[in-house]
């Protein structure tokens, strides 16, 4: 007969193939008499039935192998479930025991970390992060969340110092370079945000409010060709960011790109905010250009899909200093005041200036621009020529013309008598 502990063992084992039902039945045979046997397997039982979906049975197998036991783990995964039941108040003492039981315990002061900051308690909230990167240095979800606290809270500084920490540990970690772009935007350093801005837009993003801050920031450089293209890939992947469309079709006009702002503008009717004001702006340019052919519909306007965006060159810069000797790695901090001290982990941000956007062309100069183009598109080739050819012929004409003699020889009085000038 077997023992107990080879019982466990193969309950063990079966749930570590993933055959839940056989460790299921395996660990419903040990009793309350099997001690701490019993405690754990009620533990394995309760996660089971957590990942099977069925959350009541399960906080009851948690619950009773954490009173029987209080394991760190258990209590952590009673949390866990809790907070995916959207029972954060319940949760947070159930972590709080965790962290009695097991100070060191990392992501509980992260998963309390993100529970007190969803309930405003920033203080309380940036203490946990601190604890939890106290316990690893490599806690990047601790660091991150820390650096959104420390933005909300208008320590920009400090922000990017553990947005540097971040991206140092974990290059590819989206949601720290665009909250970083976030602040150098805020910063008014367009061009170091487009950096951070484009190495996540470059990775088949999908995300129209990025591009929407990308034309922001390129605009404000001058370069409006990118602009344009982050506005419209915004509006094609967003429909609903009509403000959006129609600053693209507007810059699109001035620049006398009139068959893309047509696009625009018909793709804005469908919209109710800007319906009246996109079909003025079709008959106006349908009126302007009414002897061409600019009736035919385009396709509309969807995620346009063009090359990579070109992010501007900057000078490196340095936001942050290594840990000193004083730092967590060398226990130099008292866990009893990280929430209000906060340690020198910057460096000062010198925010450069956005270089001057170049003179754009004025509205006349852009409106014949955009005639000439469309009737080298309209008019055919040979028409061309012969006008060109006539004015030449004008032009040799006049200069055999002798205007002394035909002064002479024309009574200049008499045809403006005649004319009453």
């Amino acid at each position: 007969m077997a023992s107990i502990g080879d019982i466990f063992n193969q309950a063990q084992a079966a749930y570590d193939r993933q055959d839940h039902d056989q460790a299921l039945n395996l660990f419903g045979r040990i009793q309350p008499e099997h001690g701490h046997y019993y405690a754990r397997s009620l533990s394995f039982m309760g996660q089971i039935l957590r990942q099977k979906g069925d959350s009541a049975h399960a906080e009851q197998y948690l619950r009773s192998s954490a009173r029987l036991m209080p394991d760190p783990d258990v209590l952590y995964q009673l949390a866990e479930l809790l907070i995916e039941e959207r029972r954060g108040p319940e949760a947070e003492p159930v972590l709080r025991r965790c962290l009695e039981v097991d100070p060191k315990y990392t992501d509980a002061h992260i998963r309390l970390g993100m529970l007190l900051r969803d309930r405003g308690q920033r203080p309380e909230a940036i203490r946990s992060f601190e604890l939890a990167i106290l316990n690893d240095q490599r806690a990047v979800v601790a660091r991150y969340f820390l650096a959104q606290l420390c933005l909300d809270s208008g320590d920009q500084k400090r922000a990017l110092s553990q947005l540097h920490f971040v991206l140092q540990l974990q290059p590819d970690y989206k949601p720290a370079r665009l909250l970083m772009g976030d602040i150098f935007q805020r910063l008014g350093d367009h061009r170091q945000a487009l950096v951070e801005y484009c190495l996540v837009a470059n990775q088949s993003s999908s995300d129209a409010s990025l591009f929407q801050r990308m034309g922001q920031s390129f605009q404000a450089i001058g370069d409006r060709p990118q602009a344009l293209k982050a506005y419209e890939r915004a509006f094609g992947l967003d429909p609903g960011r009509a403000e959006t469309g129609l600053h693209a079709a507007q810059m699109r006009e001035e620049q006398g790109h009139y068959e893309r702002a047509l696009n625009l503008y018909r793709q804005l009717q469908e919209t109710y905010q800007y319906r009246e004001a996109a079909t003025e702006a079709i008959e106006r340019l349908e009126r302007m250009f009414s002897h061409y052919n600019l009736s035919d519909r385009p396709d509309l306007v969807t995620d346009p899909g063009e090359a990579a965006f070109d992010a501007p060159p900057v000078q490196p810069r340095n936001v942050t200093e290594p840990f000193g000797a004083a730092g967590p790695a060398a226990g130099g901090f008292n866990t009893s005041d990280l929430a209000s001290r906060r340690p020198a982990r910057t460096a000062p941000i010198r925010a450069e200036a956005p270089t001057p956007a170049p003179p754009e062309a004025t509205p006349l100069e852009g409106f014949l621009k955009g005639m000439m183009d469309s009737l080298k598109k309209h008019v055919p080739n040979e028409a061309i020529d012969a006008v060109k050819q006539r004015l030449d012929d004008l032009d040799n004409v006049r200069r055999q013309i002798d205007l002394d003699t035909l002064k002479q020889k024309v009574d200049l009085d008499a045809i403006k008598r005649r004319f009453g000038r």
